[in-house]
């Protein structure tokens, strides 16, 4: 274990060929301002700890984070500007943290995110202390598509950090993403959670409504639980016709519905 200070990365950078995964424990430490280098590779370091903030605003034309799982980082949109201009990078296996400025960014796909490897979602405490236009920003959103297809990496976090206001929501696929069912908005018309293994919870009536609907998609998207008759009978009345007119059910192939 120990500390990587800036003369180290530079030393690190220069072997082509290495893997220091178990290795124990290290730390991204110094001002990485003063290196000259032009070109980092900290690849296979699993246990590396640190803020990948130490090295924004270097020179860099090569930039090489495979598999360092343990940094950490908020992307900024300053962090996006000048991770997009580094020409060659490979940040598969890392997890960083968006912005509520980077994750509207990304809903309204006005940059490129495809670089990444894992990025998690802002928290709503998170998202609420962000500026009104950006807070205002989110709260608009009505279509999310976050599947690795649509948007170049995988998403993790928590769905109740969601926007509120979505009405059709993709996240087929995204296996990392946890939380429970009920926190998803009221709002949603449109829903596909296939394989998002890690969701839990019972139905609130309108999700169990679409889901008779043929409009939520719901296969191995983890141990969901139908809603009892009392909480059914709770519902809105728009929820209890729409249930009501229901003639035909298909929940085969739903092994994960309790």
């Amino acid at each position: 274990e120990g500390e990587i200070t800036p003369s180290m990365v530079e030393w690190l950078s220069s072997i082509k060929d290495k893997d220091l995964r178990g290795c124990g424990k290290f730390v991204l430490t110094g001002d990485m301002s003063t290196l000259s280098i032009t070109k980092i590779d900290l690849s296979n370091m699993s246990s590396l700890e640190g803020d990948i903030e130490s090295l924004k605003d270097m020179p860099l034309t090569s930039l090489i984070l495979f598999r360092c799982e343990k940094l950490t980082g908020n992307i900024t949109p300053q962090m996006l500007d000048w991770l997009s201009g580094i020409k060659t990078k490979n940040l598969e296996r890392t997890t960083f943290t968006l912005t509520p400025q980077t994750f509207l960014l990304l809903l309204k796909g006005q940059a490129d995110f495809t670089f990444f490897g894992t990025l998690c979602l802002p928290s709503q405490d998170t998202i609420q202390q962000a500026p009104p236009d950006v807070v205002n920003g989110l709260n608009a959103i009505t279509e999310v598509n976050l599947t690795s297809k649509k948007v170049g990496f995988n998403v993790a976090g928590n769905i109740k950090d969601l926007p509120q206001s979505i009405t059709v929501l993709n996240l087929e696929l995204c296996d990392q993403l946890e939380g429970n069912i009920k926190d998803l908005p009221q709002s949603i018309t449109n829903l596909n959670l296939k394989y998002c293994h890690k969701l839990e919870g019972v139905m609130p009536p309108n999700i169990f409504v679409l889901l008779l609907e043929g409009k939520a998609h719901l296969k191995n998207c983890g141990t969901i639980t139908m809603p009892s008759a009392d909480a059914m009978a709770q519902a809105s009345p728009a929820i209890i016709d729409r249930f009501q007119a229901i003639k035909k059910v298909d929940l085969s192939r739903m092994s994960n519905l309790a």
